[in-house]
This record gives C-alpha cells, sequence and structure tokens, in this order.
C-alpha cells in the first residue's frame, strides 16, 4: 500500500509521468512527491555543461512523481528557437529513450502525455491571457515568439514523439480543447494503467461542539480589522 492510499503491487517502484500541459495540477489530489528525478541542462554557453541529477527521497513502492513538458524542451523549444545545436539535438534523441529504458528496467513505469490543442484553441487562449489582467502574468515573449513559429512547433512535436515513442515508455496524446474533459479523460486513462481500485474509508462524523456558559466571544477591537473595501 502507498503512502498516499493507492493499492499498488509489492515490488513496483511507482509511476513516473512526464505531463506536458498543466495537468500536474489536476493529478496533484492523486498522490504526493517522494521521489525527484530532475533532468538539468545547462543553456549558458559560457558553461556548456549538461547534468544529470537523480534525487531519491523515498524508496518505497506506491510512490508517484509528475514532470512536466521541460523534460523534453530539448526537442520542442530549445530546437525551434536555435538554443541547442544539431549535435546536442540528435544526442537528445539517442540517449532519452535509453534513459527512460534504464528508468523501466529499474522497476519505474513511465507514462507520457502530450496535451494537444488546435491552432484556433491555442490562439483564443493567449488572446485571452492578453485581455484578461489575472491571466497577463501567464504570458512571456517566449509565448508570443511560439504563437508566431506555430508551424514549426508542431513539426518539432510530431519528430518528438515519433523518435520518443518507445513500448517501454509510449506517449499518449489527450484532445485538451476542452480543459476540463482532457483532465478527466486523462486521469481515467491513468488509472487503468496502474493496479487501481477504491478504497474503503470510515464514515466522519462532525462532533457536536462543547459550550461553556461561562464562556463568550470576545469582540474584536476596530484598529485590528480590515477595512472591508469590497
Amino acid at each position: 500500500m502507498s503512502k498516499n492510499g493507492l493499492p499498488i503491487k509489492s515490488g513496483e517502484r511507482g509511476v513516473a509521468l512526464v505531463v506536458s500541459l498543466v495537468i500536474a495540477l489536476s493529478l496533484a489530489i492523486m498522490g504526493v512527491t517522494l521521489l525527484e528525478l530532475v533532468w538539468q541542462e545547462s543553456l549558458s554557453a559560457d558553461v556548456g555543461k549538461k547534468s544529470i541529477v537523480a534525487q531519491q527521497l523515498a524508496d518505497a513502492a506506491g510512490e508517484i512523481v509528475i514532470f512536466d513538458r521541460s523534460w523534453y524542451n530539448r526537442a520542442g523549444v530549445e530546437r525551434v528557437m536555435g538554443f541547442c545545436s544539431d549535435d546536442d539535438y540528435e544526442e537528445f534523441f539517442r540517449s532519452v529513450p535509453e534513459f527512460e529504458k534504464m528508468l523501466v528496467r529499474s522497476g519505474i513505469r513511465v507514462i507520457k502525455y502530450w496535451f494537444s490543442i488546435s491552432d484556433e484553441e491555442q490562439a483564443a487562449r493567449f488572446l485571452s491571457r492578453i485581455n484578461d489582467p489575472l491571466k497577463q502574468w501567464k504570458l512571456s515573449p517566449m509565448d508570443l515568439e511560439s504563437r508566431r513559429r506555430w508551424e514549426a512547433y508542431t513539426r518539432a512535436k510530431e519528430v518528438m514523439l515519433e523518435r520518443t515513442h518507445i513500448p517501454e515508455a509510449p506517449w499518449w496524446v489527450v484532445q485538451a480543447v476542452d480543459k476540463k474533459r482532457a483532465r478527466l479523460n486523462c486521469i481515467h486513462h491513468l488509472l487503468s494503467q496502474l493496479p487501481y481500485h477504491e478504497i474503503p474509508h470510515e464514515s466522519v462524523t462532525l462532533p457536536e461542539r462543547q459550550r461553556q456558559p461561562d464562556y463568550f466571544r470576545q469582540p474584536v477591537p476596530g484598529s485590528m480589522i480590515v477595512p472591508e473595501v469590497y
């Protein structure tokens, strides 16, 4: 039994998820991150160093870790924007499948999801960020440039999926124009990949509050009150 309540067969080391979009927020309710595996590559031309950092915080079956799309930046944004050389690009495609196979051989299950949206939906989401002050913080110059290079990003994605879709760690594409349906479909599919079933829980009863006849709630001094502007 895992610490997050998911029943996992003995000996399994957990599930590593490469999640391409914001689904990480939705899936976070399914478990805590106890195993951390980070791929770090410096983009600095001065340093020119690459490092793979694996930090295991706990060694128990049933742990879950979620990666965002930065795991595959070398095949996407770095390729399109010219942040890596052709040699770096090809080395990525040689290294990543072997690295993921190594994870699988060690007992980790790797499940990769790509959330796919249409050209029209991407345009609508960017316009929403531009026009909504509450969303403008999400918009970066790199986002605007990615809109202009939509076809280049799409071609890079197609090459990435073709060259890194391996039996040991396959890609799964989620139709994500409708965010809510996409998240639910992904969660449903993820659970279908695991030995998962509902766990019975004891019913919870709210206890009665104890009341003391000599207690009276004291008023808060006016000088401490936050003004009710809204």
